[in-house]
């Protein structure tokens, strides 16, 4: 009996993978993960990812995509998610191990990373204040010409039609465009601000865990935002292996609407859809409207009751600031409209985390390698 040899190529799945050489193959995450290629398809050296991956790449050990890559999952009490009544978290337990840092006896451990020689006295410093404040900021973080090569490809693919932005205006005198969710997987310039080696290391550093890059928002405005916790809306199992990043891509002005956040708040309990009387189902069928009347609310009489100041983020081009799951922020007003204020933020799960959306009650979509470049240097 004759059999079929696999075929060299098949039809691109709906993420656009496909089958090539007997590999399986992305176009996207090729490029991504090869700048020589993509300079060769400029210069008219090749015709596409593919056409360099069959010539060279597959006999250069080059992979076709980026390799999927799971842990176990970390928690002290395991679930069957496949049970779950919604993805909402009171049908999860309140079971550990709960990040480092949110733990009654941080100090001891924190000393105790000291006399190990695992920690420096530098990053000891950077805990404290994580552990006291609920953020950190990094003047100057990330370079300009990360910067300037990122937005300019964001820009680049705007005009190209490759990237398509809701007309968000305020008023006529608003001249910005509104927000674009996972700018990265678009624009891969995005990419290494997205897996900035500082930010990965830090992460890595108050989690005790491996980041696992989720999503990004670029933004050319400030969003107004009411204060809130990313919590509800990027929730994991066990709760607190979320960190957020938000990075200036020019020198923000106080009258732009900067990011507002309140220190200390990450140590308020955590507030759930449940707690502020938002039913399962109501937000697909309502939107933000059940949020905006019962959750935003709530959190600004939260705030009031444990006396939090706000705090403003004025920051210059480059400078990062980095927050904790639980840590209350926004978006200030936008004094002067015409301002802009161009940033990503951007937001880190855990490997081996349960990762879903409260407020929605879904799970999260998968967020392993969702930027493929390999981490730049600077």
């Amino acid at each position: 009996m004759l059999r079929a040899s696999p075929p060299l190529s098949s039809a691109a799945t709906e993420d656009g993978v496909e089958t090539v050489l007997g590999r399986r193959f992305s176009e996207r995450e090729y490029l991504a993960m090869n700048a020589d290629v993509r300079a060769g398809i400029t210069a008219g050296q090749f015709s596409s990812g593919r056409d360099h991956f069959e010539k060279f790449g597959h006999t250069e050990g080059r992979l076709g995509r980026e390799p999927e890559k799971t842990e176990p999952f970390f928690g002290h009490q395991p679930i069957d998610e496949r049970a779950l009544p919604a993805y909402r978290a009171e049908h999860f337990p309140y079971a550990g191990p709960h990040p480092w840092l949110d733990r009654p006896e941080w100090e001891e451990l924190l000393d105790e990373k000291l006399r190990r020689g695992e920690i420096t006295s530098a990053d000891a410093a950077l805990c404290r204040q994580w552990a006291r404040d609920g953020y950190l900021i990094l003047k100057g973080a990330v370079v300009d010409r990360l910067l300037d090569e990122g937005w300019a490809s964001y820009e680049r693919a705007i005009q190209a039609g490759a990237i398509k932005l809701l007309d968000d205006k305020i008023g006529p005198d608003d001249p910005w465009p509104g927000r674009y969710l996972d700018p990265h997987l678009k624009v891969p310039e995005m990419c290494p601000v997205l897996r900035h080696p500082e930010i990965l290391r830090l992460v890595r550093l108050l989690m005790d865990r491996e980041p696992a890059p989720f999503q990004s928002i670029a933004s050319h405005k400030g969003t107004q935002q009411a204060a809130h916790s990313d919590s509800i809306h990027m929730t994991t199992y066990p709760l607190g292996y979320l960190t957020a990043a938000w990075v200036a891509f020019e020198d923000i002005h106080p009258d732009s609407g900067p990011l507002v956040y309140y220190p200390g708040s990450h140590r308020l309990p955590y507030v759930f859809s449940k707690e502020v009387g938002i039913k399962p189902g109501e937000f697909v069928a309502a939107g933000y409207v059940a949020y905006a009347e019962k959750y935003e609310p709530f959190i600004q009489r939260l705030l009031e009751q444990h006396n939090c100041a706000p705090a403003y983020f004025h920051a210059q081009k480059g400078d990062v600031f980095l927050w904790h799951a639980n840590l209350i922020h926004g978006g200030a007003p936008r004094r002067d409209v015409r301002r802009s204020r161009r940033a990503m933020v951007c937001h880190y799960f855990v490997k081996g985390a349960v990762t879903y959306h409260d407020l929605a009650a879904s799970a999260a979509r998968p967020h392993l390698g969702t930027c493929l470049l390999r981490p730049s240097t600077d």
